[in-house]
């Protein structure tokens, strides 16, 4: 018998380990949110679904769960990279007299990772309305879950005009 053989048998059987191996195989079977996967970075999000472990499909461009959406897509709209989620994340559009908006959710956490909704009125251009880097403003719109990791904003703006167009663009702080 192998001297080591029996380090591995009591490690294996230690309760705390035990304890903790059920505790992620319950969350990943589960599909639950791992606290690193909403954590203050892409980096931890990476490790939370991937760990230390090389040669995965987690760098910010792959797509493994072929939903047209990158890691990173999935990564800012609180996607899973693992399934199709195309909704994950999707802006709401938001209405009322005289004003158009969008409500979303925002990784508040992360200080690196800037969102923005922006308008135009023919789709050529584009002037910003709102960013997630102006701390007032973040504050001002936020509707619920502030400093959670997770907060959910609602961004209005004046619709006088005949048309208007709304996008989010979600991108490393400059």
């Amino acid at each position: 018998m192998d001297a080591n053989a029996g380090t591995l048998e009591a490690w294996l059987v230690d309760a705390s380990v035990k304890t903790a191996m059920d505790a992620l195989l319950t969350r990943s079977v589960n599909n639950d949110a791992f606290a690193e996967r909403d954590n203050d970075s892409f980096l931890n999000w990476q490790l939370g679904w991937w760990g230390w472990l090389t040669n995965t499909p987690s760098h910010a461009t792959n797509n493994p769960d072929g939903d047209m959406a990158s890691n990173y897509a999935e990564y800012v709209r609180f996607g899973n990279p693992l399934a199709v989620d195309n909704d994950a994340g999707k802006p709401e559009l938001i209405s009322s007299a005289g004003s158009i908006g969008l409500r979303f959710d925002v990784r508040d956490k992360d200080s690196n990772t800037v969102y923005r909704v922006e308008a135009s009125t023919n789709l050529a251009n584009w002037s910003s309305v709102w960013a997630s880097s102006n701390s007032v403003a973040l504050n001002a719109a936020t509707l619920s879950g502030a400093g959670t990791g997770r907060r959910t904003v609602a961004v209005t703006t004046n619709a006088s005009g005949p048309q208007l167009f709304l996008r989010t663009q979600v991108g490393p702080r400059p």
